[in-house]
């Protein structure tokens, strides 16, 4: 059955895991749900494209091959995410998942990373989300380990806060590893 976005909505009445878990269960084999499901996402409609964020994350670490067809969309939409926890989500799915081989689209999301790496307006969960996602890049692309470890190491030393710390000091570790 295909659901519409009204009807995911609808669904998404509250924000809990289970709830979410049962949604995703519902559109995991249904490729035209689960573009509604990202449209209602790219939306951005605050806590609505927050929970349905939530739903797009569990379905691709469930089934990544769904989530496919709308890579490219969804990171090209990325940089005008306002919500955090869209923000968060969409992170999340590419700590697991590569770039697309579209060397643009990658350049501007290795970009956005750093920006919001950086940003004490961001929250830490996006900050660290981000770090994470640029080392996955890194140890692909090498030339960017300089950049990102000379970033991090300016990061453990400006910011106090233990989630950025814990991550940072393991994603130097890492990083230097490829430098010898």
């Amino acid at each position: 059955m295909n659901f519409s976005k009204r009807e995911i909505a609808k669904m998404l009445g509250d924000s809990s895991r289970l709830q979410a878990d049962m949604v995703a269960e519902t559109i995991l084999d249904n490729q035209e749900s689960f573009q509604n499901l990202v449209d209602l996402m790219l939306d951005d409609d605050g806590q609505m494209a927050m929970r349905v964020s939530r739903v797009v994350e569990i379905c691709e670490s469930y089934k990544p091959r769904l989530f496919e067809p709308f890579s490219r969309k969804i990171l090209n939409r990325l940089p005008q995410c306002k919500t955090p926890g869209v923000k968060r989500n969409i992170l999340k799915i590419y700590t697991r998942r590569d770039m697309p081989k579209d060397e643009e689209l990658k350049g501007n999301i290795i970009e956005l990373c750093f920006d919001w790496m950086r940003s004490p307006l961001q929250p830490v969960a996006v900050r660290v989300l981000s770090m994470m996602v640029l080392e996955r890049i890194a140890l692909k692309e090498q030339w960017l380990i300089p950049e990102l470890l000379y970033s991090v190491e300016d990061l453990l030393e400006k910011e106090n806060v233990y989630a950025i710390q814990h991550h940072g000091k393991k994603t130097a570790q890492n990083l230097r590893k490829f430098m010898l």
